[in-house]
């Protein structure tokens, strides 16, 4: 079982790190403890709260959650970091995700989006306006 996690990381924010590891190269986890750390610094107001079932990932002795929790934790936050929210919306977890290098640290520099990237972008936020 343990030959489906393909890797696993940290994105280090501060103090805090949002630990993941990925199944057979495609599927993102983020760990109880990352998507914990997840909502100390950027949903306060949700500490303790019950997240659903549905995104739930358990693989023998790793569990986690998919990384939709978060929109899960966006739209129940009323207290959003805007900043956090800005980045995940224009690159994305998972793309933010496969940048991090070995130390769990961002590239130099600021990723640019595609055109492809920009039009899927536009899409999202108009269909969150409405």
């Amino acid at each position: 079982m343990c030959g489906l996690i393909t890797s696993r990381g940290e994105l280090k924010i501060g103090e805090k790190a949002i630990s993941y590891f990925v199944v057979a190269k495609e599927l993102l986890v983020l760990t109880t403890d990352g998507v914990n750390n997840l909502i100390d610094l950027y949903f306060k107001d949700l500490k303790g709260v019950k997240l659903p079932i549905n995104y739930y990932f358990e693989l023998g002795k790793d569990k986690g959650y998919f990384v939709g929790v978060i929109k899960f934790l966006y739209s129940r936050s009323g207290d959003k970091d805007e900043a956090f929210i800005k980045r995940l919306l224009t690159v994305g977890l998972s793309h933010i995700l496969t940048m991090v290098d070995a130390k769990g640290q961002f590239p130099k520099g600021e990723p640019e989006l595609s055109p492809a990237e920009l039009q899927k972008l536009n899409e999202f936020l108009l269909k969150v306006r409405k």
